[in-house]
């Protein structure tokens, strides 16, 4: 799967994310009809009934709480009906930095059926932290989202 985005700090760049989820649309509903012509899935062609699917096919993960994310990614997602993961970095919230998402706007998101995730608290890369600091990372991080934003917060994205 292609991500969009990057992980140089630049977030969705405006102009790109419209072709980007537009390809990332038309890969889903190929991967849809070669799942359904190989017996991947459960299809009665005879039904006229929409396939309802108990998981995911795709799913599409924003990383860090960029900014870009709500300006850029949001319009083109939600003019599409596609929800997204949004694999948040705890400080950056708790810091309201102009960089990245408010709480309120992550708030939004969650309502309007985006998924929250957990980025760490700080994003330092953990294979240099020790079983302490490491597992103040994940935990603490998680704690705060869940607590933020009031529901499980059961992903999470190194």
């Amino acid at each position: 799967m292609r991500q969009v985005g990057n992980s140089s700090g630049q977030g969705i760049r405006s102009g790109r994310t419209a072709g980007q989820i537009n390809r990332l649309h038309y890969r889903a509903a190929v991967l849809l009809v070669l799942a359904v012509m190989f017996g991947w899935l459960p299809w009665r062609a005879h039904r006229a009934e929409a396939a309802t699917f108990p998981t995911g096919m795709v799913s599409l993960t924003f990383d860090d709480g960029w900014g870009t994310q709500w300006t850029n990614g949001r319009p083109e997602l939600n003019s599409r009906g596609l929800k997204g993961t949004y694999y948040l970095i705890s400080q950056n919230l708790q810091q309201n930095y102009q960089c990245c998402l408010s709480v309120a706007q992550a708030q939004t998101l969650k309502s309007e059926g985006n998924e929250i995730g957990s980025h760490t608290i700080t994003h330092t890369d953990l294979t240099t932290l020790g079983p302490a600091d490491l597992a103040r990372e994940l935990r603490d991080s998680k704690a705060y989202l869940e607590s933020t934003f009031g529901v499980p917060v059961p992903t999470f994205a190194s």
